[in-house]
């Protein structure tokens, strides 16, 4: 199994691009995502993503990454 996180400077992308800038972190990190469900499943593994999270996950993020945000996470493992 493996996970990965997809964190972002909000605070910094924000500033440069305003509200906008929420919404390319987010295509961005879906985009990503897409690609890394396609390769799962090409080699028979499974995946799924989240892009929603309560205030422990945030806080837990905001602990270690001062300054970033999560924006998706993924998990892909065998079937």
């Amino acid at each position: 199994m493996w996970t990965s996180s997809f964190l972002a400077d909000l605070k910094r992308i924000l500033e440069g691009y305003g509200n906008r800038g929420y919404r390319a972190v987010q295509l961005e990190a879906g985009a990503i995502g897409g690609r890394m469900y396609l390769a799962a499943y090409a080699q028979g593994l499974g995946a799924t993503g989240l892009t929603f999270f309560d205030d422990d996950v945030i806080n837990f993020f905001r602990r270690t990454r001062k300054a970033r945000v999560p924006s998706f996470f993924s998990r892909l493992a065998s079937r």
